[in-house]
């Protein structure tokens, strides 16, 4: 069985990812494009793309838990309610009503 050398050094990229944080988008962003350059067939070959799906979704979370926690959100999540009652009134209750 040959060693692929791009499976091999995306496999590399990937476990050298290290701790995702807020600060993590350009580690992922060159992991997941070498990733994506991988023919098909390599791309099956890859051990640990599982690894590199679970680094992307907890980046993922950090980006919606900071935003969350930003004066940002409330402030556009207002806006949006407002303009959804301007333009359907009803809809605004009834979710108001749920929550």
């Amino acid at each position: 069985f040959k060693v692929n050398e791009n499976v091999f050094k995306v496999e590399k990229i990937i476990n050298n990812m290290g701790k995702i944080t807020l600060e993590s988008e350009e580690t992922i962003e060159y992991a997941e494009n070498a990733y994506n350059k991988l023919s098909d067939s390599e791309k099956k070959r890859v051990s640990n793309k599982n690894i590199l799906d679970k680094n992307k979704k907890i980046y993922e979370d950090l980006l919606i838990e900071s935003f969350e926690d930003s004066s940002d959100y409330n402030h556009i999540k207002d806006s949006l309610e407002t303009a959804m009652f301007l333009y359907n009134p009803e809809l605004v209750l009834i979710k108001m009503r749920k929550t």
